[in-house]
């Protein structure tokens, strides 16, 4: 065997191995659009893969199985799922010429590939650029993030609030992904589309790397599957750079198909990309207006001088334990610093009926207080936090961060420290 056919039979096999993986990854995608009506037919079918799962996971010395209470896309389960689909993909890709009596994949093949992952790849996009497009992803900067201390800050919570600061560069990154989603829907736009997310999606997968977004690697597949995408024409972009003719792409990857059949495909993915797009405009303006900056302002929202705070009954408590500002999110977000000058975030939850306040991290056993008006700016909460009786005296005062508040200034004469 000389090293030139070698070679092409690696490349083929490669090439096998590469379409077999995103082949699995996309298989099931357009049953999650059906939602309530297919789950418990993909729950039956999920049962051997979770199966699989674990069982490679125990191989590797890994808890695989995915936490219900967790939104995270990078646990365990999705790297050894991960794995899992690239140990299959290459006994898929050593199998295919055996079925198909060809090395690699026709021209054609790869187009249609193309096609199908073009509308998953564009209903991401879709669905993350209007998220950021009517900015509820990264929602603005509430009175939790504005007393916390920036070095008790996460590199994730830093970009959101990075983001959450300025509504119209959300908006404009989202619509630019929503851009880019649409022209992935028809075969004319498609390389245009798709080159332009390669744009986006490389921007956002050095985000998630450099700032630890827990989405690392889905964002990484995302950006992979526009490469895919784009590859044909990167070659035919540089060609085009460089001054060389570039002929037009003739490739149709459904050349049987009848006008009718083709003006109802067209139609049907207009129809898509407008129910899709419909559907979460809605959902975004609905998150607007129920804890969003169009949501009316709570009763408890803001942030609070702690004006007197004792621990089983005594005052003189160390700064690491004494309570100095407290500020509550009606989104259900908290802060609590303390007169050490630390600050840590927690998740909230306000219970109206019963007068409690609820303050836990994820996964640990969240602390209940009670609370109870004393004044129209004041609240009394009691508890027990560490083991220790407390009881807190809060006054709402008026705040208005920096951040918040600084806008945009076209003359600056010095430096914006402030």
């Amino acid at each position: 065997m000389t090293p030139s056919s070698m070679h092409a039979r690696i490349s083929a096999f490669l090439w096998r191995w590469v379409l077999a993986y995103f082949l699995l990854y996309l298989l099931l995608f357009p049953l999650w659009m059906l939602g309530d009506l297919v789950l418990p037919w993909v729950h039956v079918h999920e049962e051997p893969w979770l199966a699989l799962v674990a069982w490679l996971g125990d191989r590797i010395g890994l808890a695989a199985v995915p936490r219900i209470d967790s939104d995270a896309g990078d646990q365990a389960y999705y790297y050894v799922s991960a794995l899992a689909r690239l140990a299959l993909a290459g006994v898929l890709a050593t199998l295919w010429p055996l079925v198909t009596r060809t090395s690699e994949p026709s021209l054609r093949a790869m187009d249609r590939g193309r096609a199908y992952a073009a509308v998953y790849l564009g209903l991401e996009m879709l669905t993350y650029g209007w998220y950021k497009l009517i900015p509820t992803q990264m929602p603005a900067i509430g009175p939790e993030r504005a007393i916390l201390p920036l070095g008790d800050t996460s590199p994730t919570l830093l970009l959101w609030s990075l983001m959450g600061a300025s509504p119209a560069y959300q908006s404009a990154t989202g619509l630019i992904e929503v851009v880019a989603g649409v022209l992935l829907f028809w075969r004319r736009t498609r390389p245009a589309g798709a080159l332009l997310t390669v744009v986006v999606m490389t921007n956002v997968v050095l985000l998630n790397y450099c700032y630890d977004v827990p989405v690392k690697l889905h964002a990484t597949h995302l950006l992979l599957l526009a490469l895919l995408l784009a590859g044909p024409e990167l070659t035919r972009l540089l060609a085009a750079l460089w001054g060389h003719a570039v002929p037009a792409r003739t490739t149709d990857p459904f050349p049987i198909a009848s006008r009718a059949w083709r003006r109802a495909a067209w139609w049907t993915r207009l129809a898509l990309v407008v129910g899709m797009s419909t559907h979460h405009f809605v959902v975004c303006l609905g998150l607007m207006r129920s804890t969003g900056e169009l949501a009316p302002i709570g009763p408890l929202h803001g942030v609070y001088r702690v004006i007197a705070f004792t621990g089983d009954g005594h005052a003189d408590m160390p700064d690491e334990r004494r309570w100095l500002r407290v500020a509550l999110n009606q989104e259900g977000l908290a802060t609590i610093q303390t007169a050490d000058g630390a600050g840590t975030l927690y998740l909230l939850t306000i219970d109206d009926e019963a007068h409690t306040l609820s303050f836990a991290h994820p996964g640990v056993l969240a602390v209940v207080l009670d609370y109870q008006h004393t004044g129209d700016d004041t609240l009394r909460l009691t508890g027990t936090v560490d083991g220790a009786r407390i009881v807190a005296d809060l006054q709402r005062r008026p705040h208005a961060a920096p951040l918040t508040t600084h806008g945009t200034h076209w003359i600056h004469d010095y430096l914006p420290f402030r």
